[in-house]
């Protein structure tokens, strides 16, 4: 039997312990083949990267698209996050495809603090618009949400002309992301419009397994 691992050694560590892969390779009782040449990613956000794991710090200043950019305080950062986010339309992207990383969940720059903020920008409560607050989480129609665990037993459809099913199946998975079409007090379910065009309808109780 052969077996093949693939991975990034410099990539963050195993949740438990060990290095594995970085390990295996540093043994030298393993062929390892080194993939090392950039087919996909143009820009120099690659280069840098490279240069980082040879020990060489990048010009954080130069023009590109890998930049740093000074903040005074998080309020400060807060600011240029949102107004970075927004130029974006006008440089003719669509706000969809723009992805804010952020390190840290909590605080006033972590993830749910910019989530709630970048979503008053570009999805604003509106009289048509559902809302529905479970647990610290409020969720709106328009929003675009993420799944954040695997669910085998989910099922989708997939419509076509006149909303008819044209494919159906079961299964969401972690990192699925996709819009909250509907919200439904009555039967106290939501709706969400994943990108690859399969919809799944969650009860109240399910919306634990999304997040903005």
């Amino acid at each position: 039997t052969r077996v093949i691992f693939t991975g990034d050694a410099d990539q963050l560590p195993s949740v438990g312990p060990g290095n594995v892969l970085r390990d295996m390779i540093d043994s030298g009782y393993i062929p390892v083949a080194r993939l090392t040449e950039v087919f996909r990613q143009k820009g120099n956000i690659a280069h840098c990267a490279h240069g980082i794991n040879d020990g060489v710090v990048p010009d954080l200043y130069s023009a590109g698209d890998f930049v740093f950019i000074p903040a005074a305080s998080a309020e400060d950062c807060m600011d240029k996050v949102k107004k970075l986010f927004m130029e974006q339309s006008s440089h003719g992207e669509r706000l969809d495809d723009v992805q804010i990383i952020c390190p840290i969940k909590r605080g006033k720059i972590g993830v749910y603090e910019i989530n709630k903020q970048i979503r008053e920008m570009v999805n604003p409560l509106l009289l048509e618009k559902n809302e529905l607050k479970y647990g610290e989480e409020v969720f709106r129609e328009g929003d675009k949400v993420m799944q954040i665990r695997n669910n085998y037993q989910l099922e989708w459809e997939i419509r076509g002309r006149y909303e008819i099913p044209v494919d159906k199946g079961v299964g969401v998975f972690n990192g699925d992301t996709g819009i909250l079409k509907t919200i439904n007090e009555f039967s106290e379910t939501a709706e969400v419009e994943f990108e690859d065009g399969r919809c799944a309808e969650y009860s109240f109780k399910q919306l634990e397994e999304l997040e903005l």
